[in-house]
């Protein structure tokens, strides 16, 4: 299944070079998985991850949003609120779910899926308004979990990280944490 440490895309991608860029700091920086959560705009990016898709299908995570755009898939969906529905279009896929409660944790469990991004557990630049959850709350979804579950939101230092694996989680997911912000 998953391992550790999960890269998310960032949305200020856009050029080939950048997102090359953005994989090998984040493999540097130790992500063992790279989410692409965003739409390349060019279509060299595009090729370039249909071939990373059809080499390493199982380091790859898609997010449900981006499934039209793409002919080869990697064998891991990510699915939110807003892509939920059609999880049950992809019964051999491994599918996640990003939760943001104990109980969604259970909703996704019930629907199918094999693990969880719970967030925020940190406050967060792109969703300054959302409060975090924090720790104490990461540690008891991860003692009441029927899902293995990723910690994700405002993970940016390694005092972060420190704290979430701390908690029990299974790993780590962030896009700040592994990405250069000049990208």
């Amino acid at each position: 299944m998953l391992k550790r440490f999960i890269a998310i895309s960032p949305e200020s991608l856009s050029t080939l070079d950048q997102w090359k860029q953005w994989r090998l700091y984040a493999q540097q920086q130790g992500a063992e998985h790279y989410l692409i959560r965003t739409l390349p705009k060019d279509k060299k990016v595009l090729d370039w991850l249909q071939q990373h898709f059809q080499k390493e299908p199982q380091r790859y995570i898609l997010h449900a949003r981006l499934i039209p755009y793409f002919k080869h898939m990697p064998a891991i969906l990510h699915f939110n609120s807003q892509t939920v529905l059609s999880a049950r279009d992809f019964p051999t896929a491994i599918k996640g779910f990003s939760a943001h409660s104990i109980a969604t944790l259970f909703w996704a469990k019930v629907h199918g899926f094999h693990y969880a991004f719970l967030s925020p557990i940190f406050p967060t630049a792109s969703h300054p308004r959302i409060p975090a959850l924090g720790i104490t709350y990461l540690k008891k979804a991860v003692e009441q979990s029927p899902l293995p579950i990723w910690a994700l939101g405002g993970i940016v230092t390694k005092y972060h990280v420190e704290k979430c694996l701390q908690c029990g989680v299974k790993g780590i997911a962030s896009i700040r944490r592994f990405c250069r912000l000049h990208l």
